[in-house]
């Protein structure tokens, strides 16, 4: 039997789940600044609600001085720059290729969502050609086979697409710990990938 201050304490878990929630579903913009001072709140009540929200704000210069003649005081324009480089609060379009994205390669798949591509492991890779390379002094080229499981290609895309390349701003290179193929980590541009066809 579930005791009186079990269910008191389910309830305020509860209660306190659902505030979560709708805090995290609040998108703070622009637009509801400006409506916001059109309606006369006060700057405190503006400034609680930009705290306390998730925003997607333009902070550009144009959008700032839109701000401005509609009636918000600096004090909220420098909340509002502050917040929208808040990564805790910004809200980022996951399918905006302007937008950051975890260091990696990504596409559009046919519903319209950025997807990233992910490494195929190959196995049984051999050098062909590497003794002749070394007695012609690198005027034979050395072929590297490799294998990969299956008779398809774990991504089939019907149609061409643009690729999105995606690196660790800190180290210009692929992150580490998001992507385990050597090949990847070490990358620091699109120019270092090329598009093979495979045979069977």
């Amino acid at each position: 039997m579930i005791t009186r201050t079990a269910l008191q304490l389910a309830l305020v878990l509860l209660f306190y789940m659902s505030l979560n929630s709708a805090k995290a579903q609040e998108i703070l913009t622009n637009q509801h600044l400006m409506q916001m001072a059109e309606l006369g709140m006060g700057e405190a009540i503006i400034l609680s609600q930009i705290e306390n929200s998730n925003n997607d704000f333009d902070v550009s210069t144009s959008a700032l001085m839109a701000l401005k003649k509609a009636g918000l005081s600096d004090a909220v324009l420098a909340k509002v720059i502050g917040a929208a480089n808040n990564s805790a609060q910004k809200v980022v379009d996951p399918n905006d290729p302007l937008a950051p994205h975890r260091p990696g390669i990504y596409y559009f798949d046919e519903a319209g969502t950025m997807v990233e591509l992910l490494p195929t492991v190959t196995s049984q890779t051999k050098d062909r050609g590497r003794l002749g390379t070394m007695l012609s002094y690198g005027i034979a080229k050395t072929k590297v086979v490799s294998q990969i499981s299956g008779n398809h290609a774990r991504t089939q895309l019907p149609t061409a697409r643009e690729f999105y390349f995606y690196f660790n701003q800190q180290t210009s290179s692929f992150d580490q710990n998001a992507i385990s193929y050597y090949g990847f980590q070490q990358a620091t541009s699109p120019n270092e990938f090329t598009s093979h066809g495979l045979m069977k």
